[in-house]
């Protein structure tokens, strides 16, 4: 396994367990109530998305999308929806992505500064 897949798994991992965290602490507020996802999920998402921009700052904006990505197919899948909205859902999701697609860019601004290059 290269060192960009481990840092792929490690996000995506990361990004479920965000998700599935905030449906088991509070399973019937998590599919219809977006505030656990805001006020813990997208914290987490952020700051792991910097310090991978960090680690890995070619095209730093995977960083940032992949979390965003791997959570609809998982809210859908736990929901139980019929996927009517999906297209709605997915644009939603991709808005959510502007914030840790402009953390993992500064991570890739620290590394600079620090005056590591790739």
């Amino acid at each position: 396994m290269t060192r960009r897949e481990a840092v792929f798994c490690v996000l995506s991992l990361a990004a479920g367990v965000v998700v599935l965290d905030a449906a088991i602490i509070a399973p019937e507020k998590a599919l219809v109530d977006w505030s656990w996802y805001r006020a813990t999920g997208m914290p987490i998402i952020c700051l792991l998305a910097a310090a991978l921009g960090f680690l890995e700052p070619r095209h730093a904006w995977r960083w940032g999308l992949l979390p965003i990505i791997v959570v609809p197919p998982w809210v859908l899948w736990r929901s139980g929806g019929n996927g009517a909205l999906w297209p709605i859902f997915f644009i939603m999701f991709l808005y959510r992505a502007i914030a840790p697609i402009i953390a993992s860019y500064a991570g890739v601004l620290l590394r600079y500064w620090l005056g590591q290059r790739p």
